[in-house]
This record gives C-alpha cells, structure tokens and sequence, in this order.
C-alpha cells in the first residue's frame, strides 16, 4: 500500500473541515467544534487503520519472502515424494554439518559446493550465511544467481521498512486550529 491512501485521507478531513467552516454559517462555535472534532477523529481513526495495514502488508511480504528465500530447490526431475524426502534429508544433513561454522569456512564450504555442483550444499551454506549475515558467502551464492539476489533486495527492503514503524513516514492529518 502506498501513502497515497493516507494523503487522501488527509485531504478528505481537510475538505470536510472547511466545508464546515464555510458552509454551515447557522451553526454556533461550539457545534461547528464538535463536528469538527468528529471529522478529526473519523480522519485519526482511519489514518491509524491505515498505517496498521501497511505494517501488515510489509510483515506479510517478508514472510512470502522468507519463504521464498529458504526454500528448498528441486530438480526438474524430482517427481515423485521419495526423491523429494531424498532432496529435503541431504539438505538437512548439510545444513546441521555446517550449522555455526566460522565464516572463512563457510566461504570455502560454498566455494567447494559450487566447484563440484552439489546445489544442495551451496543452498545450505547460503541459507547459514544469509540468517548470520556473513555477506561474503550471501553475495558469492549471488553472482550467480541474479534471480535470487533481486528476491534477496526485496527481502532486505521490506526488512528495512518493517524495522522503522509505517507511521514515520505516514503523518496523520493535522490537528485544525479549532480544536
């Protein structure tokens, strides 16, 4: 969701404001307050609506990410369950060998992956690096994989976003002068 929901809001408040303002000259003071009051506090609310589901839609799509990150690869040819499970236990075998070894050996680790075609190996070594952040062996599995380096970029921004709350850069509709 873009801000443009947001600032639409805001407009529409300012809009409903001023037409009260300018076109309800019967009204008193204290009638034409509340009422602004009212369009405040309609605008606030839904201000506050909006920014929780552009929060959400970011933790959604770091999910959906995730998901896409740490997935296992299969072959082409893996088709039937068996050769699926035969694929997701050398992954997991590979993924507890390596499991908090030193970066440099984690570097040598997918360096040796690729050398000697093992994807499942080098899927390991990246998932390790990427959850520990070893940024060497995240961009090495990159370079040649350009797919999964822009999936990698979506990943990191939406993280980025979630890090700092929707509402820093969504400002709620100001507060008119009459109240």
């Amino acid at each position: 969701m873009s801000n443009d929901k947001i600032e639409r809001n805001q407009q529409d408040m300012l809009r409903k404001v001023e037409q009260l303002r300018t076109e309800t000259p019967d009204l008193n003071n204290a009638a034409r307050r509340r009422l602004i009051q009212d369009a405040y506090d309609a605008a606030m609310e839904s201000h506050w609506d909006l920014v929780r589901g552009k929060e959400a839609e970011t933790q959604k799509e770091i999910t959906d990410l995730e998901k896409e990150i740490f997935s296992i690869h299969y072959p082409l040819d893996a088709r039937t369950g068996v050769e699926k499970e035969a694929i997701r236990l050398s992954y997991r075998n590979a993924s507890f060998h390596i499991s908090g070894m030193e970066a440099e050996d984690l570097e040598r680790t997918l360096s040796r992956a690729e050398r000697t075609g093992d994807r499942v190996l080098a899927r390991a070594a990246y998932h390790e690096a990427t959850e520990r952040g070893v940024s060497r062996v995240v961009d090495a599995y990159h370079r040649a994989r350009p797919e999964e380096s822009r999936r990698f970029e979506r990943y990191v921004s939406a993280r980025t976003r979630a890090e700092l709350p929707a509402a820093l850069d969504a400002f709620p509709p100001p507060k008119p002068p009459e109240l």
